[in-house]
């Protein structure tokens, strides 16, 4: 797809490719979305209010992809963290998922906002710590998954439990042992947030899917359709 509208008092461009094309978008105040000609590598960029029409050879997409990456980590029960452990334990599990996803922390946001920080829902033998991705231009929500190794997490979680546990020094009332450390699991998902329009790869859409063109009441039958077709 294309998109139409008003490009905000910008004019075209010759990219390299639609990640660069997605890069400029992201440095250009008031650009909020970008489309990439594959032949000519022209590169066009929209506002919001941009609308969109099927055009072959196309790649277009947001200025920003925004992924929501949760790691449950099973096999340690950490209800009894004081506040400063949890303040502690969010930065260092930001700190692994940066490192397992080879990204800057300040990419990595908890559901505040705050940069360097994940969120943690605490309950009996099993964490849910979940953050906010900003994705690097070009990059796919496939990319990062595939980052994301479960053993290579637990590594990482492993480490910063052992090092919390000897800063704690038993301290406040928790305290985890060798064996809860070796049934340690962590679990990883992601998936693109919708509100940034990061369907699909996770930052664009390519014009690759021959199928019937349908009239639909709204946007919900539409999407509907499309869990309903294959591959769609």
């Amino acid at each position: 797809v294309a998109y139409v509208g008003s490009a905000g008092g910008t004019s075209p461009s010759v990219e390299a490719s639609s990640a660069s094309c997605q890069e400029r978008c992201a440095k250009t105040p008031g650009c909020a979305r970008f489309s990439f000609q594959r032949g000519s590598g022209e590169c066009n960029l929209f506002n919001s209010s941009a609308g969109w029409r099927r055009s072959e050879d196309v790649i277009s997409g947001p200025s920003l992809c925004i992924a929501e990456v949760r790691l449950q980590i099973i096999g340690v029960n950490m209800e009894l963290l004081a506040a400063t452990q949890r303040a502690n334990l969010s930065r260092m599990l930001a700190k692994d998922l940066s490192e397992a996803a080879d990204l800057p922390m300040t990419r990595i946001h908890d559901s505040a906002g705050g940069a360097g920080r994940v969120t943690l829902e605490v309950a009996a033998g099993s964490t849910l710590a979940f953050a906010f991705i900003d994705m690097p231009p070009g990059s796919t929500l496939a990319s990062l998954t595939d980052r994301l190794s479960p053993r290579l997490l637990r590594q990482h979680v492993t480490t910063s439990l052992t090092a919390l546990r000897a800063a704690s020094a038993n301290k406040d009332g928790w305290e985890v042992g060798d064996q809860a450390l070796e049934r340690l699991a962590v679990v990883p998902e992601a998936e693109a947030l919708p509100g940034a329009q990061c369907y699909l790869l996770g930052t664009r859409y390519e014009p690759n899917m021959v199928g019937e063109q349908l009239l639909v009441h709204n946007l919900t039958d539409c999407q509907g359709r499309c869990a309903q077709t294959p591959q769609c």
